[in-house]
C-alpha cells in the first residue's frame, strides 16, 4: 500500500558552508565543525541526534540563510569528527542518564521535567561535566559567540535541555523537535516492547529482531552491543546495518526510502549504531 505523502512546507535552498573547521575537545577527540548563512546574522546552533547520527548538507536548510548565522557540528565519534565511531571518552548515555532516571515518573508535564532538571543540576554542580554540552561550551567559545540559539531533535533535544540547563546564560532559545528525553520507558518502547514501536512497524521490526538469537531476544539493546563491539568487523558491521535500517525506517511516520538509504552506508552505519547503542 503506497503511503500518501502530506504536503509539507519545503525546507530553505541548499547552501555551502562559508567556514570549516576542527576543535580538539579532549585528549582523544576533535569535532568537525562549520558555519552557513550569515556571517553577521542570528547565531543558531544545530544539535544532531542519534547520538552517533552526524551532520548533513539538508541540516543547514532549516534556517533562513539571510538571517541567521548557522552553526553545525558533529559529536564526538560522528561524521567528520575524529576518531570516527570511537566509543572511549564518549558516554553519551551513560553520563546524562542520571539526571532523567533522578525525574522519571509515569507521567510527567514538560515544565516539571525542565525545572526538575534545573533543580537536581544545580544541586549536583560539582559532579564531573557531561563532555557534549561542554563541547558545545568549547565551540561557541572558539567561535566567539556570546548567546545563540539551540535547535535539537530527537537526541539532539536531551543534549540541548541539558546544555540550556547548565549554560542558561548562554542560550537565546530553545526549539526541540521530535522529543526525546532518554527514559526507560522511551528505550523499552522503541528497541524492546512488542507493543511498542514494533506495533507501529511490523516489517522493520521483523528485520530488526532476525539477526539476534531467541534466547538473546530479552534484551535486544545488550544483544546488538556485544555484536557492535565484536573483535569481528563483518558481524559489527551486520549489526550496525540492521540497527541503523530500524533507526531510519522508524524516525519519520511516513517512510522516506533516501533516508533508509543512509543505513547502506558502512561508515556512517557503524558510527551511529555503535555510538547510540553504546
Amino acid at each position: 500500500m503506497t503511503q500518501q505523502q502530506p504536503n509539507l512546507t519545503p525546507l530553505y535552498a541548499p547552501v555551502e558552508p562559508y567556514n570549516t573547521g576542527s576543535l580538539k575537545v579532549s585528549d582523544l577527540h576533535t569535532l568537525y565543525y562549520e558555519e552557513n548563512g550569515n556571517p553577521n546574522g542570528n547565531p543558531v546552533v544545530f544539535v544532531h541526534g542519534g547520538p552517533g547520527g552526524g551532520t548533513g548538507p539538508d541540516d543547514r536548510r532549516f534556517f533562513n540563510q539571510q538571517a541567521y548565522r548557522i552553526v553545525l557540528f558533529d559529536q564526538r565519534g560522528s561524521g567528520k569528527s575524529t576518531p570516527h565511531s570511537e566509543l572511549e571518552d564518549n558516554h553519551t548515555w551513560a553520563l546524562v542518564a542520571g539526571i532523567y532516571i533522578y525525574i522519571y515518573v509515569a507521567h510527567f508535564h514538560f515544565l516539571t521535567l525542565l525545572s526538575r532538571l534545573t533543580s537536581f543540576s544545580s544541586r549536583n554542580s560539582s559532579t564531573s561535566p557531561h563532555p557534549l554540552p561542554v563541547d558545545m561550551e568549547k565551540l561557541r567559545e572558539h567561535l566567539g559567540i556570546d548567546k545563540w540559539v539551540v535547535f535539537g531533535g530527537s537526541w539532539g533535544s536531551t543534549l540541548s535541555l541539558t546544555y540550556a540547563i547548565k549554560h542558561p546564560k548562554r542560550v537565546k532559545a530553545l526549539v526541540l523537535r521530535g522529543i526525546f528525553t532518554l527514559r526507560k520507558a522511551e528505550l523499552d518502547w522503541f528497541y524492546e516492547d512488542k507493543n511498542g514501536a514494533s506495533f507501529i512497524y511490523p516489517d522493520a521490526w521483523e528485520a530488526y529482531v532476525k539477526p539476534i538469537p531467541e534466547s538473546e531476544r530479552g534484551n535486544f539493546v545488550a544483544a546488538y552491543h556485544r555484536r557492535l563491539t565484536s573483535k569481528d568487523p563483518a558481524e559489527q558491521q551486520a549489526a550496525a546495518t540492521a540497527w541503523s535500517i530500524w533507526e531510519c525506517s522508524t524516525s519519520r511516520l511516513y517512510l522516506d526510502p533516501a533516508y533508509v538509504a543512509r543505513a547502506a552506508n558502512d561508515k556512517w552505519a557503524l558510527a551511529f549504531a555503535r555510538i547510540e547503542n553504546h
